[in-house]
């Protein structure tokens, strides 16, 4: 396992769960971190769910991504309901979509310039004509979407330098995971000072190029079954893949945690 990278905050609380330092941290707070880290030395944050924390086990530099990042969030109830039967209750439910949405609306955070990588530039366009109407002090500074290639894209010296000279407090990656998070492990240190954050699926959300689901089955985790709904040719093997594995795994570690508690006692 890779050790925590200098940027990452030393008092954050974080969790164990599958090896995977998760923040237990919420909307607020996750925001006061980033704004702070855009005034000194960057760095990236990780959205997490089931997928991205199973994957984590079977790919060492997607481990190495969430290791070193300065917060990862649970963007899945599944991840809190985990934490909690851990004994971890502090872990808090942050959707990729609200965290994004909170700081483009954080003028009072001191973050106004936003960049946007990957998706498609029909979203993009989409995405740019939603963020000036709904939100006014969010200024989008540059935007940049990579050749689609199956492994991750590189970032090219003309692309980072467009970055660069559009001053930007957060660069936002929609590349998919595990795309997005190996793509901020191998180039935030060339961005500083912004933040990135890999948001997934959160530019179609925004810019309304995919439904989101409705509130009641945000608040009851039903999420997962809303967008395997909508779809499922590309969602269902995942989600039969990873969560049955998922649950095993944690009724594994549950099982670990304690038998170690009743050796030290």
């Amino acid at each position: 396992m890779a050790e925590l990278s200098r940027s990452t905050p030393a008092s954050q609380p974080r969790c164990r769960i599958l090896d995977v330092p998760v923040s237990a941290l919420d909307v607020e707070k996750v925001c006061s971190i980033v704004a702070s880290a855009t005034r000194r030395d960057g760095g990236y944050v990780t959205v997490c769910n089931v997928h991205s924390l199973m994957t984590a086990r079977n790919d060492a530099e997607h481990c190495r991504a969430l290791v070193e990042s300065i917060a990862n969030v649970a963007d899945g109830i599944p991840l809190v309901w985990a934490a909690r039967i851990l004994g971890r209750p502090g872990v808090r439910h942050v959707r990729g979509q609200a965290l994004f949405e909170r700081l483009l609306a954080g003028d009072d955070l001191g973050v106004k310039r936003h960049f946007l990588i990957g998706g498609t530039p029909q979203t993009q366009n989409l995405l740019s004509e939603t963020v000036r109407s709904r939100f006014p002090s969010a200024t989008v500074v540059g935007r940049w979407v990579p050749a689609f290639t199956e492994g991750v894209p590189a970032l090219p010296d003309d692309a980072r330098q467009d970055i660069v000279n559009a001053r930007p407090d957060i660069v936002w990656v929609a590349l998919g995971c595990p795309r997005q998070e190996k793509w901020m492990l191998r180039h935030w240190r060339s961005l500083t000072p912004a933040v990135l954050i890999g948001v997934g699926a959160a530019f179609d959300f925004l810019a309304g190029t995919k439904p989101t689901a409705p509130v009641w089955m945000q608040r009851i985790g039903a999420e997962w079954l809303f967008r395997f709904l909508t779809e499922p040719r590309r969602l269902a093997w995942r989600y039969l893949r990873t969560n049955p594995t998922f649950l095993w795994r944690i009724v594994a570690q549950v099982v670990r945690e304690r038998l170690a508690h009743v050796g030290r006692a």
